[in-house]
């Protein structure tokens, strides 16, 4: 239920999701004149185009969607990168109350130093955004970006470990709006960034979401250890003992995951990951994980079946 949990977590930017933006340009825009950028970077040009269209607006999210497009035979990536936090293509939601209540996507992209608007090359001049998906807090006027999001996703150690095994992929999914539903370690109304790696079908590892403060950076990803096994209420129906322990460990499985093909990591401080499980639970609640071959140390152990996720801190004596 934690995968499920966080990924509908209504951070109010993943109405983009919505959009179904399929970025084309035109045969008269050059590649090699599209550069990357930060969102601050043409925000003020964002706002000029949102007040034309509807008066009195505030910004209230910010997004990016990944996926490759050709470009007169040259492949650009539309989505933020997330080692610099530049993008080609940034899309700034904002919303009026008066003179009624609506709201606008304006996207914005950057050629030869300047801001400009790609909607008449791509079609999309007018997006319609349901309101009942949208919040209204306004962007802060500070918010962590660039270098210092990377670095902060890079105090989780989930992320690193992502991030080490899967060094090339980008997510597909990077917003930053207001947390409208519970999320560990975060109060409702905080201002966030929601990062979304999709997983290949083939290797569903390859997924990751992390959820970053945009004011302090604390950062949340799937796999993270915020409280202890007994604080955590996504763990309460899975449990690990003996714990400490030294050569066999149970894990009392949720009832979700039972009959369910499932996947057990152990991943150490250093973000290593080693697969103790991969298989159909069929064995009853229980299942007895060999743990000789980890050293001593302390341990993340993560479950993933079909559709749940969990994560129990583990400390490995001999």
């Amino acid at each position: 239920m934690l995968f499920e949990k966080l990924s509908r977590c209504r951070v109010t930017a993943v109405i983009v999701l919505l959009l179904g933006i399929m970025l084309c340009f035109g045969s008269n825009v050059q590649a090699q004149l599209i550069s990357p950028f930060l969102p601050t970077d043409c925000v003020n040009a964002a706002k000029t185009a949102a007040n034309a269209k509807i008066p009195n607006s505030q910004l209230i999210a910010i997004a990016s969607i990944g996926f490759d497009v050709d470009v007169l035979g040259t492949n650009v990536y539309t989505g933020m990168k997330v080692e610099t936090g530049l993008a080609n293509v940034w899309i700034y939601v904002f919303r009026s109350t008066t003179p009624k209540d609506t709201a606008v996507a304006i996207l914005q992209a950057r050629a030869l130093g300047s801001c400009i608007d790609p909607s008449s090359l791509i079609g999309a001049t007018n997006l319609d955004i349901p309101l009942g998906n949208l919040g209204s807090t306004p962007v802060p006027a500070t918010y962590l970006k660039g270098t210092a999001l990377f670095a902060a996703l890079n105090s989780s150690n989930s992320f690193k470990a992502f991030h080490a095994k899967y060094k090339s992929a980008e997510p597909t999914v990077v917003a930053l709006g207001t947390v409208e539903q519970s999320v560990p370690g975060f109060d409702v109304g905080t201002s966030a960034w929601l990062l979304t790696w999709s997983p290949d079908s083939t290797d569903p590892s390859s997924g990751m979401t992390c959820v970053v403060d945009s004011k302090t950076g604390k950062t949340f990803c799937l796999g993270d250890e915020l409280l202890s096994v007994n604080e955590d209420p996504y763990t309460e129906d899975c449990k690990i003992y003996p714990n400490p322990a030294a050569e066999i460990v149970y894990v009392t499985l949720p009832g979700e995951m039972l009959n369910d093909f499932i996947r057990v990591d152990a991943i150490n401080l250093t973000g290593e990951e080693f697969e103790l499980f991969n298989g159909r639970s069929d064995n009853g609640q229980m299942l007895a994980l060999n743990i000789r071959l980890l050293a001593p140390g302390a341990y993340t152990f993560r479950l993933r079946g079909l559709n749940t996720y969990r994560s129990i801190p583990l400390t490995v004596v001999k």
